[in-house]
């Protein structure tokens, strides 16, 4: 599962090897996106719960799934 989010502000390097896999990028308004891959819907379910942990407000959410073949 690819994934990309949006939180407001600026993420210490700290906080982003906490959120490992993902990858951080500033944006100019101050914000910071992260994106990276999870392997199942359960790593993201705990990404998410990191985020929440940490009271970063999140602007944006996008999650997209590996096309699995039949």
């Amino acid at each position: 599962m690819t994934v990309r989010l949006t939180v407001q502000g600026h993420v210490s390097a700290e906080l982003v090897e906490w959120l490992a896999p993902l990858e951080a990028d500033g944006e100019a308004a101050g914000d910071t996106v992260l994106r990276g891959t999870l392997p199942d819907q359960s790593a993201f379910h705990g990404l998410c719960n990191r985020i929440r942990d940490l009271g970063l407000p999140l602007l944006e959410l996008t999650a997209s799934r590996k096309d699995v073949e039949p």
